[in-house]
């Protein structure tokens, strides 16, 4: 990562063994490194949410869920409307409703 620079598919791996090793103030701060630097976050709202709840961080899942929704929504329709942008949102949204 030094030498090549802050690669997402470095970050990926690295919060792969972050959360191998129950390791999740690591594994959020990887993604919130990532969060910084991505012009698109729902998707990666969706992962701090995730890694919230694993953690048992349910009250922080559940905002981390609603800001990717939050996200999703203020997308142009060209993005909103994709077949992967749905499956996210209805993951984001179960997960809301759930943790309520």
């Amino acid at each position: 990562m030094r030498e090549l620079g802050p690669l997402i598919s470095f970050e990926l791996v690295s919060i792969d063994i972050n959360l191998k090793q129950e390791n999740y103030a690591a594994a959020i701060q990887r993604i919130d490194n990532v969060l910084s630097r991505v012009p698109r976050k729902e998707k990666w709202l969706v992962r701090r949410a995730e890694v919230l709840e694993q953690a048992g961080l349910l009250t922080e899942a559940r905002i981390a869920y609603m800001s990717a929704l939050g996200a999703i929504e203020v997308l142009p329709d060209r993005y909103s409307r994709t077949p992967a942008l749905a499956l996210l949102r209805q993951h984001a949204e179960m997960q809301v409703n759930k943790l309520h």
